[in-house]
């Protein structure tokens, strides 16, 4: 508003880049000092990709000049990264095809306060804001030692230095949040999330709380094992810890007459798709073992973090390989498995609710149900609300009543699928993961298998690399 010709255009992460989906589904670890992509998934990308829609919605061709706040003196890091793009304020770089154009790249932390402070001050004719809001993070976040603080808090408008940081509240980049610290004098309903983010620094380097068997079976059939994502309990632990943060502060915002102060960590979409990843992975004995927390906590029980000291960063233990074979594919060949199901196919055949058969290069066979672009979970239909109203609570049931577990996993991803509770990019790769953990599961690898076991069944690198005449390689278990 008053600026004639600005259009904003916003971006939003994919669903499945969001914290809780990656650490609590374990398709990840938490972000280590020096170590994540976060950047990439939360800012980068969805800006690139809004940038591309709104660019083809006005048939915009050609590069376009994207103008950056990033500057030298933020860090040594922020400076080596925009020397090697060459960045400045004076010259526009070329980089991706669009420009690239830094107009702050020199200025200091003290200069970015001047000119905030004379925008406060009205010294700058058009300012778009008076930064109050932006104000009052800092100084919150600053600690009384900070020069903003005290100049804001007495109202006047220099502004100094600062060592504040702003992110995510559970953000485990930074070895100790400091910034996070400060604000609690000032909004003591941070504490809930600090606790949390403190117990999940304390545990990311603590190897006895991973899981170690992959989930990968490479096309030798090895899976490796190696400390990897958080193993089951930590991530149903780290679950109930959010939603009984959740469920605390909703209450207090309740009992106070005002709005939350921080957003859920899990609102509808974000445990769907824990619950779904939890599934493919067979993470847990039972399917909607996600759901089953949900009503827990909806139900009034509350679980909290535990102080515990902090397991120091230590070096990766080299990579074991387990050799398992490639059963599962010639299984997946004719074993209603994956995303089949003989029984269902054949009572459903010739109505309007069978979904059509279709064949991979492989030889598989799989059920083709309405796919999306990435994952992605659609609430907003009536269809949703069937699901969640009728056939969520009756597919519970079923899965505690029954004896035989290897479908169960199964049957769950195929009703989040034809309810199109959610849509998956690929199912090919969907029935690969499905049947791999169905395979593991029944030869003893699986969530339930001891270490003590499986270790004198592995076998070094060096072996792995000496039978398969590969090169030696790492891999990541949450691949597939």
């Amino acid at each position: 508003e008053g600026l004639a010709g600005v259009h904003l255009i916003t971006g939003q992460p994919n669903r499945a880049a969001a914290w809780a989906v990656k650490v609590i589904a374990a398709n990840g670890l938490p972000p280590q000092p020096g170590k994540g992509a976060c950047t990439v998934d939360w800012k980068i990308t969805p800006l690139r990709r809004a940038l591309k829609d709104w660019s083809a919605a006005h048939q915009i061709r050609g590069p376009i000049l994207k103008l950056t706040g990033t500057r030298f003196s933020e860090s040594q890091e922020r400076g080596k990264k925009m020397a090697l793009r060459g960045e400045s304020a004076q010259r526009v770089v070329e980089k991706d095809g669009d420009y690239i154009l830094s107009p702050i790249a020199d200025l200091s932390t003290d200069q970015v306060g001047e000119v905030m402070a004379a925008m406060r001050g009205g010294e700058l004719p058009g300012a778009y804001t008076d930064f109050d809001d932006l104000l009052e993070v800092y100084a919150s976040a600053g600690g009384a030692s900070c020069p903003l603080v005290g100049e804001y808090r007495m109202g006047g408008t220099t502004l100094g230095s600062c060592e504040s940081r702003t992110g995510c509240a559970i953000c485990t980049k930074v070895a100790k949040d400091k910034s996070l610290e400060n604000m609690l004098e000032a909004y003591p309903a941070l504490k809930p999330l600090y606790r949390l983010r403190e117990f999940v620094a304390a545990i990311m380097h603590d190897h006895s709380r991973r899981v170690w068997i992959g989930r990968t079976i490479d096309e030798h059939g090895y899976i490796t094992i190696q400390p990897d994502a958080f193993a089951p309990g930590v991530c149903r632990d780290l679950l109930r810890y959010c939603l009984t943060i959740d469920a605390d502060e909703a209450e207090r915002a309740r009992d106070a007459g005002e709005a939350r102060l921080f957003d859920r960590l899990i609102d509808l979409e974000t445990l769907v798709l824990i619950d779904f990843y939890w599934t493919i992975y067979g993470l847990h004995a039972r399917p909607y073992e996600a759901w089953r927390i949900w009503l827990e906590v909806a139900e009034g029980a509350r679980f909290y973090p535990p102080e515990i000291n902090p397991v120091p960063a230590q070096p990766m233990p080299p990579p074991r390989f387990l050799y398992v074979g490639d059963g599962w594919f010639e299984e997946g060949r004719h074993w209603s498995g994956g995303l089949r199901d003989l029984l269902a196919e054949a009572l459903e055949a010739d109505t309007p609710a069978a979904y059509p058969l279709r064949m991979l290069r492989d030889g598989r066979t799989i059920l083709e149900y309405p796919t999306g672009p990435e994952v992605a979970v659609n609430t907003e239909s009536g269809s949703f609300w069937d699901w969640f109203q009728f056939l969520l609570p009756d597919a519970m049931a079923e899965a505690e009543g029954e004896d035989s577990l290897l479908m169960l996993h199964s049957r769950a991803v195929r009703l989040y699928l034809e309810c199109e509770v959610v849509s998956y990019r690929d199912h090919g790769v969907l029935d690969t993961m499905l049947r791999r953990m169905q395979y593991r599961q029944r030869n003893g690898i699986g969530r339930d298998a001891r270490m003590e076991d499986v270790m004198p069944r592995t076998i070094s690198e060096t072996q792995w690399a000496d039978r398969t005449g590969q090169s030696r390689r790492l891999q990541r278990a949450w691949d597939f």
